[in-house]
């Protein structure tokens, strides 16, 4: 026994919306790349519920749909951004500290907000637009051709993105395809309807068939070539495809591996590259002081990147509670600041070195107590603290550090250092290009003191180059690591800007090396509460001496330079474009500060809460609030107008009449005419168009057919249309009127059933 198909219309609308899920899914997993987690768990959240709403309103009208969107939407960002509600802090005695805290609760939802309504707006805009084979087709076509423009010029992986797209755009053209069928030849639709199992095996197979033929295919030579290799072949010269011949040697090892995650490296001797954001936290630290979390430093440059000297290292092992000797002893009159750090590892490894704000002077507690039989070894030369022969398995550590505090004026009178004890911070390589160093003479040129010369490079670094993780290596041809950033590629990220500086810096014989670690990390949400809180009730101060918390991320990790000065020792400098070292405050007792830079944003990645309302951005916030819903109400009625008064030829005399540029029909006549015209683009918006080849009244038989239950009322209008355009009867108002009622009436028939 034949079966019909259960609901042959939702069962195409399921299938139509799942596609194109499918479809949108892959251009949020593309970005994913470089988001934070939550912002690519919001995207996929703000899909999904987006998606189901049409599938569960899809009779609804456009306005209902939207709606209900919007309330899912909301309530998807408060689910996944774990919001916290401050009501009791929004009423305050000035409106100046409500608008305040009405920004700081807002701030909970920036930037991820705007990821999750362009989300929204992507769906719901395909949605609308996918309407035709050829709207899916040029879509479907435009989207291969920038998945695949990204997957061949950036370090992106977009190969499965770019098979589903194509096969959920299949899907979508067959689906489309059923559709109009079904409209225009509703007795052939309903004699194949009862075969739902054969038509969907067909389609299947079909898009089966084109799956595997595309990864069965045999790899063929490209019929066109891209215009290096063609300017090469021109010329005379092979071109090697895993490798350019006039590639600089120093890339060549890693030409086809330069992308990978951001962390703590082990191998410092091949810089340069690209890599992607990885936010996995790596460990938590509570601490009153807020620092870069130092690992270890090296010294000897190789032109392409980092090693350790070959200079014997003096060492130092100790135990938990025993005080660690310092690689320098600072002057007895700076004031030094102490002050601990508790470090929660928050993987299941050992960390790589003991992490801290530098420099550490013993190690109080590991794993909450202060008795465990662990021995550490320091490196008195390069810093770098590491467990030594145990086999404990350190989940947390108590670290101690005294900080020395000098004054900018007390740095630029430090004499000058004895260089024959500090040779290995001034080595360089015999390949060091001469403009690299005619550079730095140029930019130091009527400077006297170290300390002048070291904040004018640091400067110039800042300002000149541009943060990119992922520099266009191409461009460089030096076969120098810092030529190369300098006078060729021109950006880069922490290991450029770093590198660079501490050579430049050795060209003028000043000591320096190379020092990798971690920036400050994050504030999690309790302590940006708090911190922000503290900042109200102190009168507009943050306080130096409260206790924070920072989650620090395999993306914090990051690399800077220490220049020596007699008298104090190691002092860290900050070159990177948009970084800046910490302020590390000066005891209470003492008159000056430490001349590190203030703080600024640790990644060029998205921002923490903490940092976007210390930066000034929180009094537009309201302002940003205000725009969304603009761009919401905006978004109602644009749609409106798009699915009501599309602009086409046949249409244009209705838009001219609602503007005023046209006269309205005025006879009883005219009007029911028009009438009867609104009809029939209301049916070609639901699919049933008029063929070129029917006449008026063969369309409205096709319409009879399709929907049997207004039969009579189709002709009724039929009737009325002919005799107004065509005879000679003329119409009353009153009549005209009725003939308006009917038609509505039948409208609404039509949109229950359809």
């Amino acid at each position: 026994m034949r079966v019909r198909f259960f609901a042959w219309f939702h069962a195409m609308n399921i299938i139509r919306h799942a596609a194109l899920f499918i479809f949108v899914l892959q251009f949020a997993r593309w970005f994913a790349n470089y988001w934070q987690p939550v912002t690519a768990d919001l995207v996929y959240a703000v899909l999904g519920v987006v998606c189901t709403v049409e599938l569960v309103m899809h009779r609804q009208p456009l306005w209902a749909r939207i709606l209900v969107q919007a309330v899912g939407v909301i309530i998807t960002h408060a689910a996944v951004l774990n919001w916290e509600w401050y009501g009791p802090l929004i009423v305050n005695d000035s409106w100046e500290d409500t608008l305040y805290m009405m920004q700081i609760f807002l701030m909970q939802f920036v930037p991820y907000v705007w990821f999750g309504l362009v989300a929204w707006l992507v769906y719901v805009l395909l949605s609308s637009l996918l309407q035709t084979r050829e709207q899916v087709f040029l879509i479907t076509v435009l989207s291969v051709v920038a998945l695949a423009i990204a997957d061949s010029y950036t370090s992106v992986y977009l190969w499965d993105e770019t098979a589903l797209v194509v096969i959920s755009g299949l899907v979508l053209m067959i689906n489309r395809h059923f559709t109009d069928f079904r409209n225009r030849h509703p007795h052939t639709w309903k004699h194949i309807s009862e075969y739902p199992w054969g038509i969907t095996f067909t389609a299947g197979t079909l898009v089966a068939f084109i799956f595997l033929m595309s990864v069965i295919a045999p790899n063929v030579r490209p019929l066109l070539v891209d215009p290096y290799t063609a300017w090469n072949q021109l010329q005379g010269r092979s071109v090697n495809f895993s490798q350019k011949e006039d590639t600089p040697k120093a890339l060549t090892s890693f030409a086809f591996n330069l992308v990978s995650s951001s962390g703590y490296g082990r191998d410092d001797s091949q810089l340069g590259g690209g890599f992607n954001y990885n936010y996995d936290p790596i460990f938590r630290v509570n601490s009153k002081v807020r620092s870069y979390w130092r690992g270890e430093s090296k010294s000897y440059y190789t032109g392409a990147g980092w090693l350790n000297s070959d200079e014997v290292s003096e060492m130092q092992v100790f135990r938990i509670g025993q005080e660690i000797l310092p690689e320098v002893e600072p002057d007895a009159s700076l004031p030094v600041n102490e002050f601990t750090q508790q470090i929660t590892v928050l993987n299941e490894q050992d960390p790589p070195k003991i992490f801290g704000a530098y420099p550490m002077s013993r190690i109080d507690m590991v794993n909450g107590s202060d008795e465990l039989d662990v021995f550490f070894l320091k490196n008195l030369m390069t810093g770098a603290v590491e467990k030594f022969e145990s086999d404990v398995q350190i989940n947390s550590y108590t670290v101690t550090s005294a900080v020395p505090v000098a004054s900018e004026a007390w740095l630029r009178q430090a004499p000058e250092p004895d260089l024959e004890e500090l040779r290995q911070y001034v080595q360089l390589p015999d390949t060091v290009p001469d403009r690299v160093r005619q550079l730095a003479r140029d930019i130091t040129a009527g400077l006297n003191t170290q300390y002048e010369k070291v904040k004018a490079i640091e400067f110039y670094l800042k300002t000149n180059y541009a943060y990119n993780n992922m520099p266009d290596e191409s461009r460089g041809r030096s076969e120098d690591f810092v030529d190369r950033f300098l006078f060729e590629i021109m950006e880069g990220y922490c290991d450029y800007f770093s590198t660079a500086m501490a050579v430049m810096l050795r060209t003028l014989d000043i000591p320096t090396r190379w020092v990798k670690g971690y920036t400050s990390g994050i504030l999690n949400d309790e302590s940006s509460y708090q911190y922000e809180q503290a900042y109200i009730l102190s009168g507009g101060e943050y306080s130096p001496s409260m206790e924070m918390t920072y989650i620090v991320r395999n993306a914090d990790a990051h690399s800077w330079v220490e220049v020596y000065f007699e008298g104090y020792g190691w002092m860290m400098f900050e070159p990177t474009a948009g970084f800046a070292a910490p302020v590390i405050p000066a005891p209470r007792d003492a008159a000056d500060e430490v001349v590190v830079p203030v703080i600024a944003p640790e990644t060029a990645g998205e921002t923490s809460q903490a940092e976007v309302l210390a930066s000034g951005y929180g009094t537009i916030i309201t302002v940003l609030v205000a725009v969304l819903v603009v761009i919401v109400i905006g978004l109602i009625l644009w749609l409106y107008v798009f699915r009501t008064c599309r602009i086409r030829l046949g249409h244009i005399r209705q838009i001219m009449v609602r503007f005023g540029l046209m006269r309205a029909p005025v006879t009883p006549n005219e009007k029911i005419v028009a009438e009867f015209n609104r009809l029939m683009r209301y049916f070609k918006r639901k699919g049933l168009d008029r063929e070129e080849h029917q006449t008026v009244r063969e369309a409205v038989a096709a319409w009879r057919a399709r929907f049997p239950s207004v039969d009579r009322e189709l002709l009724e209008m039929l009737y009325g249309f002919e005799q107004a355009k065509y005879s000679a009867r003329q119409f009353s108002e009153h009549e005209a009127s009725h003939y308006q009622r009917r038609l509505r009436e039948l409208r609404k028939q039509v949109k229950k059933i359809a």
